[in-house]
C-alpha cells in the first residue's frame, strides 16, 4: 500500500511537472482555431494521423508531406494619400509634389525608378455645408485625388526609414505589405527532391520489416504544392478582465447614470502553419517572418 502511494504521488509530481511546463501567453484570450482554408486536412487539423504508408495486395502507397519556411527574396509596398484643393490642376500638382519628394529619398535603400510605380485611384468632388440661420445648403467646396504609390524593397529593415519619409510628405496610410519569392520554380523543386529523398527513406525502413518484394514497377501518383502569404496568418486578440456592472438599476438607483468603457488594446501576432502532421520542416528555426510552402508527395510501387 505505501509503495503504490508513493507511485501515485510521483505520478502527480510529474503530472504537474508537465502541466507547468506548458505555456501559451496572452493569445490564449484570441480565437486560435479558424486557420485559412488552403491548409490541408493533416495541416488544418493536427492531431488527425496522417497515413504515410499504405499497402494493399498489389501496390504499396508512400506519402510524404514537407513544410518550408522561406525569407522573401523582396517587398511590395503600397502606400497610399490624398489630397483636397479648390481646383483639379491645384490638387494633382501639390499630390504630385509630394509623392515626388518621397520617390527621390528611396535610392538609399537601393530603390531603382523601376521599383516604383504610382497608382491612380480616384478623383472625386468634394461637398461642403454653408450653414445659415434656418437651413443648411450643401455646396462644392473642391476636389479630391487619391493615388497609391507601390514600392518594391529588397530588405524589409528600412520599412521603419520609409515610415518617416513618407510621414514627412503627409502619407500616413501603410496600406499593404507583399512578399515576393522570385523563382518559385527553384522552391518546387527543391521540396520536390526533399521529398524524395524521404520517400526513398520511408521504402528502405518497409524493406527491412517486410518480406514482400517489389516488382521495380513504380510512379508518381500526385504531388500538391502551395505557398502561404504572411498577410493571412495574422490574429489578434485582446487580454483584458472586466467587472460586470447592473446599468439598468445605476448608481445610487439613479436611471441617469452613464457607463463609459475604457479603451481595450487590441493585439497582433504572427502564427504560421501549425507543424503537426508534417514529415520534414525545412528551415524551422527560422525567426524572420516570411513565405510558407507546403509540399506533399504521393509514391506508388507495385509488389511481386
Amino acid at each position: 500500500m505505501k509503495n503504490f502511494k508513493t507511485v501515485l504521488l510521483f505520478a502527480f509530481i510529474v503530472t504537474a511537472g508537465i502541466v507547468l511546463a506548458q505555456a501559451s501567453g496572452n493569445q490564449v484570450y484570441g480565437n486560435n482555431n479558424n486557420y485559412n482554408n488552403g491548409y490541408n486536412n493533416y495541416a488544418q487539423h493536427p492531431t488527425t494521423q496522417k497515413r504515410g504508408i499504405v499497402t494493399t495486395d498489389s501496390t504499396l502507397l508512400i506519402n510524404v508531406s514537407l513544410l518550408l519556411n522561406k525569407e522573401a527574396d523582396g517587398y511590395l509596398i503600397t502606400v497610399g494619400t490624398n489630397q483636397e484643393a479648390e481646383t483639379v490642376l491645384e490638387c494633382n500638382k501639390a499630390i504630385n509634389a509630394r509623392i515626388n519628394k518621397l520617390i527621390g529619398q528611396l535610392s538609399v535603400f537601393g530603390v531603382e525608378k523601376e521599383d516604383v510605380y504610382v497608382d491612380f485611384i480616384s478623383q472625386t468632388k468634394v461637398f461642403d455645408y454653408e450653414v445659415g440661420e434656418k437651413q443648411a445648403e450643401q455646396f462644392q467646396s473642391g476636389y479630391e485625388i487619391k493615388k497609391n504609390i507601390n514600392i518594391k524593397m529588397k530588405d524589409i529593415e528600412y520599412i521603419d526609414q520609409l515610415i518617416e519619409m513618407a510621414s514627412e510628405q503627409e502619407i500616413y496610410d501603410i496600406i499593404k505589405i507583399e512578399y515576393i519569392d522570385e523563382d518559385i520554380e527553384e522552391t518546387y523543386s527543391k521540396m520536390y527532391k526533399e521529398a524524395v529523398k524521404l520517400v526513398k527513406s520511408r521504402l528502405k525502413l518497409y524493406d527491412e520489416m517486410n518480406t514482400i518484394e517489389l516488382n521495380g514497377n513504380s510512379r508518381v501518383l500526385g504531388d500538391n504544392f502551395y505557398a502561404v502569404s504572411p498577410k493571412t496568418q495574422y490574429r489578434k486578440y485582446q487580454a483584458f478582465e472586466s467587472s460586470a456592472l447592473d446599468i439598468y438599476r445605476g448608481y445610487n438607483n439613479s436611471q441617469n447614470y452613464v457607463q463609459k468603457e475604457s479603451r481595450k488594446n487590441t493585439t497582433f501576432y504572427y502564427e504560421g502553419i501549425p507543424t503537426a502532421g508534417f514529415d520534414k520542416i525545412m528551415n524551422a528555426n527560422q525567426p524572420k517572418i516570411g513565405l510558407q510552402y507546403v509540399f506533399s508527395l504521393s509514391m506508388l510501387y507495385e509488389i511481386e
